[in-house]
């Protein structure tokens, strides 16, 4: 019996998913509270949602919970979009009232907030003119990467193989070809396998992000948060005339930092996810946005109250 997991702990979205799938023969329909229920002591680490797009954010859902699972997966994106409003709040529409930001709020006052800043930000426009939609998205991702579901996603054919990703965002799995421009801006993102790590690991992990600075990419910022890595990088040509490939690059970088810090862990095995994400800024403000970002990663997390007071930051002077 194929089994499909509904990335989600929300039991009444898992019912709903089933009801729609119930005459879907031979197909078992689970939610992650009934794999961690078939596996005790498996802890499952809800993913960043880095993308822009519903899109995106599905599929990183989707991938990073195929890969804790080791199943085929299903995870959605939704929101609301409000034409008045350009289109907002969009992917940050649970969080609006706080421009996405996590506040430590319940769902109901989120929920209460949300709706007054909309509401607000509406004032003075005609009711035929307050047009919006619902908008959500889905994605099956399993070990061969993710497939759309109810839309169809571009591919960029390399070698003749195609790579799957969603508009400038792609994914590598490992398993297949890696598509870039070369001397672009990559904002990546690569994640621990499971667990967090300490000062002195983030430190590793922090020096093997910088060993290539200068030499195959230009790095403009990185942060080593205790679950997962944020860098922004330019690939630099080499003398030759060929561009590094980011695949190398972030091999490399996950390779060197997981045997030294199984060493200080006197064990072995995979430190890192398979899977890294990537995106290519298109213009200079895009890029200064991943900047902000990743420099204000940790002061979100509470793990500093200024980004120069975190020790595993590097920023280009």
């Amino acid at each position: 019996m194929l089994e499909l997991v509904v990335a989600t702990s929300n039991p009444h979205k898992v019912e709903e998913i089933r009801a729609v799938l119930d005459g879907v023969a031979g197909l078992r329909v689970l939610g992650l509270d009934d794999v961690v229920r078939e596996k005790p002591g498996l802890v499952l680490k809800e993913p960043e949602e880095i993308g822009t797009t519903f899109e995106q954010n599905a599929t990183i859902k989707a991938l990073s919970y195929a890969e804790q699972t080791g199943r085929l997966c299903l995870a959605d994106d939704s929101g609301l979009e409000v034409d008045a409003l350009g289109g907002r709040p969009g992917v940050i529409s649970s969080h609006y009232c706080t421009d996405g930001r996590e506040a430590g709020m319940s769902r109901a006052e989120r929920d209460a907030k949300n709706n007054e800043r909309v509401m607000r930000e509406l004032e003075g426009v005609a009711a035929e003119k307050r047009t919006a939609r619902f908008v959500c998205v889905m994605v099956v991702a399993g070990s061969l990467g993710p497939v759309g579901l109810g839309a169809s996603s571009p591919q960029h054919s390399q070698g003749g193989s195609d790579q799957p990703y969603l508009g400038d965002f792609r994914i590598h799995t490992g398993k297949l070809p890696h598509w870039q421009v070369g001397g672009a801006t990559y904002f990546v993102t690569f994640r621990l396998l499971a667990g967090t790590m300490d000062e002195r690991e983030r430190a590793i992990a922090l020096n093997a992000c910088r060993f290539w600075d200068g030499k195959k990419i230009v790095l403009h910022s990185v942060v080593v948060m205790p679950d997962h890595v944020h860098l922004l990088f330019r690939t630099k040509q080499q003398a030759d005339g060929a561009w590094p490939m980011i695949e190398t690059i972030l091999h490399s970088i996950k390779s060197f930092s997981a045997n030294e810090i199984n060493k200080g862990r006197h064990a072995s095995g995979q430190v890192w996810q398979t899977e890294y994400f990537d995106r290519i800024m298109r213009h200079a403000t895009e890029t200064e946005e991943a900047k902000a970002y990743i420099e204000m990663n940790a002061v979100r997390a509470g793990l500093a109250t200024m980004p120069g007071d975190y020790p595993f930051l590097h920023r280009q002077a």
